[in-house]
């Protein structure tokens, strides 16, 4: 649910290694691939160019992600913008971007009601329209990452980016997870709460014309 942008690979690297072990989904690219990726819950911008801040917080605006900026300085481009984070390593911590998601979104990340989707951590279940679905640990981390990335559709490498199964779980093995998660939802009375597209997966908007 978290995408960083950052050209000090080093740097990079430690940041996701960092956020993974806080229990938080993130994927680590640089700028050239900037405008290619779907973009998640949280978009953090590590030391973007000073031309480049005007540019990113205008076009992020119209993708439906909240944009951190970390920079080095203050400077007059970053001045009006939310969330601007001075750091002289360029580094940003778990615990801020947990803040500002509070902040912005009203998550805690531990139990959130995410429309009609509840998320529990402590059970490591969701309950969809109130219907507990009983899903295993790796279906839990499933539907978690697209319940809190409305509206977002991922393609299948950047999910196993975000979830760290890449060389674990290829696309047919990940297909079957997305089905017995549908099938538990059927069995509840529910209709399917992960979509599949020709690009790729997202969490369903949810019609509410499910059974009581």
């Amino acid at each position: 649910m978290i995408l960083i942008f950052d050209n000090n690979e080093y740097r990079l690297n430690k940041l996701c290694k960092s956020f993974y072990m806080d229990n938080l989904y993130v994927k680590g690219e640089s700028y050239e691939h900037c405008e290619y990726i779907t973009k998640p819950l949280v978009t953090v911008l590590i030391c973007p160019s000073i031309d480049d801040i005007s540019r990113y917080a205008r076009d992020f605006s119209t993708e439906g992600t909240i944009c951190i900026f970390v920079l080095k300085r203050e400077c007059h481009e970053a001045k009006g913008l939310k969330n601007v984070i001075i750091n002289n390593d360029g580094e940003i911590t778990p615990k801020q971007v947990r803040e500002i998601i509070l902040k912005e979104y009203g998550y805690n990340l531990e139990s959130d009601l995410v429309n009609y989707i509840l998320i529990d951590e402590e059970d490591k279940d969701i309950y969809f329209g109130m219907k507990q679905l009983y899903l295993t640990d790796r279906e839990y981390e499933i539907v978690r990452f697209f319940a809190y990335n409305r509206r977002k559709m991922f393609t299948i490498d950047e999910i196993l980016d975000y979830m760290h199964l890449k060389g674990k779980v290829g696309e047919i093995t990940f297909s079957s997870y997305v089905s017995r998660i549908n099938s538990k939802c059927y069995k509840q009375n529910r209709e399917d709460i992960i979509i599949r597209t020709t690009y790729g997966y997202g969490i369903t908007s949810v019609t509410g014309k499910f059974k009581p």
